[in-house]
This record gives C-alpha cells, structure tokens and sequence, in this order.
C-alpha cells in the first residue's frame, strides 16, 4: 500500500563526516529529525525504538552494529540505505537500497524516492497572485507520465487558498508570500493551525533572512527563489516529493 501517512520521519547515520554533513543539509529543510552517529556510540539505545530511515557506510561498522542492523532489517520497520563506494550492489546487505558515492543530489533522492510507494496520484495546490505561473506549473505536473500523477487547483491569494484547502485537501501546497488579500506569512500560520499535516513549499521572488525566521517560527518549508535553478519544473517535482515524505 502506498505510504499514505508520511510525515515527519526519525532519520539516522551510521557514516562518515563528510556523508553526515550532506544528510544534514539535505534534511534541514523539512520537518524530520537527523542524528548523525559514531562508531563509539551506543547502537542499540539509539535505534530504540527503531527509526524511519538509517543510512550506514559499511566503513563505520564494527561487529556489534552489524548484528543490530541484521535485526533491524528482519523487524522490516526501518529503510535501510547503504554508502556503496565500489560498486551499486549491496542488496545483499541485509536488503538495503544502495547509493553510489560519492554523494551527490540527483543519485540520492533516486535511491531514496525508489525505497517509497507514492500514492497514484498527489494532489498539489499553488497559491500565487501571478496566473501564468499557477499556469505553468498545473500544466507541466499534470501533463507527466509518470509515477505519481498530479492533480492541480490553484488560488491567487491566501484568502482563496483557504477555500481550496478545504475541500482539495492538498498533499503538498507550493507557497508564494507576497499577494494581495492574504499574505503568504499569513496563510502559512494559519494552515498550519488549521490543516494537521499541511506540507508546504515556499516559491517566492525574494525572501530576507528576517522573513525566513518568522516563518520558521510556524514550522520548516523550503524556500526556493523563483528563476532559480530549484525553481525549474523537474526540480519542483522531486521537491514535491521529498516534502511529502519527509515533512
């Protein structure tokens, strides 16, 4: 069955420096918890109880951390990643998704996009007082063949987004601030009171550090600037995605 339920994950890593840096940026942006771990730590407290996803390099395991990750993947609660440096095998590792070193963006959300069921179809609502951006951006999810397919409403204010949330019920919600009627700094605060599990993305023009602060007060959407390379349509979807199973 598809995941559903997907919200905030516990996130854990049995790996090296460098690899946990990438993992804590790449998870800063949501609402998941990341730990990074040591080979000095106490494995077993720290996978009690089990977490949502662990990522290990093989280097950074000694014996007794093989024989808990052995028991975590045959309790099947837990997806299980590992840093494959020689080669993209690793199944056989007690069944986990390898990914290739090193690390970069585009190979890791394959893996971990691959390790999840998405729904057939996620509902996305765009909420921007520019109507050909609302445009693009329905058009281009809509028109994909691929897994999940899209369905898109729009609204061009905060105001009328609130009538949309209540009955699309969205997935995931792509978030401008500045418009008329209903800011985006208020519809974010509101949602977020409002629609338990609200996920958002917020695509705006500019944004200051003072107005990212404000809105991490409420909760942790990213922010992609528009006309940036995040902003692309390909980028969106698998930003789309990445929010909806980590936020």
């Amino acid at each position: 069955m598809p995941d559903s339920c997907m919200s905030a994950q516990r996130i854990l890593a049995l790996v090296k420096p460098g690899e946990a840096t990438f993992l804590e940026d790449y998870f800063s942006d949501t609402c998941s918890s990341f730990n990074a771990l040591t080979p000095k730590d106490d494995l077993f407290r720290s996978l009690n109880p089990a977490p949502d996803f662990l990522f290990f390099d093989p280097s950074q395991m000694v014996h007794s951390s093989r024989k808990i990750l052995r028991g975590l993947a045959d309790a099947g609660k837990t997806r299980l990643f590992i840093f494959d440096g020689e080669n993209t095998t690793g199944t056989d590792l007690y069944g986990a998704f390898p990914i290739a070193l090193p690390l970069n963006p585009m190979t890791f959300e394959d893996a971990v996009f691959k390790s999840v069921e998405f729904p057939p179809e996620m509902r996305v609502l765009v909420v921007d007082d520019e109507p050909e951006l609302c445009a693009g951006i329905r058009e281009y999810l809509e028109s994909r063949r691929s897994q999940p397919a899209f369905r898109v409403e729009d609204a061009l204010n905060g105001l009328e987004a609130f009538h949309k949330m209540e009955a699309f019920r969205p997935d995931v919600t792509i978030l401008d601030l500045k418009m008329p009627v209903k800011s985006g700094h208020d519809f974010y605060r509101e949602a977020q009171k409002r629609f338990p599990g609200f996920r958002a993305i917020v695509l705006t023009s500019s944004v200051g550090p003072e107005e990212i602060e404000e809105i991490r007060k409420s909760g942790a959407p990213s922010f992609v600037e528009k006309g940036s390379r995040r902003s692309s349509f390909p980028e969106l979807v698998s930003l789309i995605k990445k929010t909806w199973i980590f936020s």
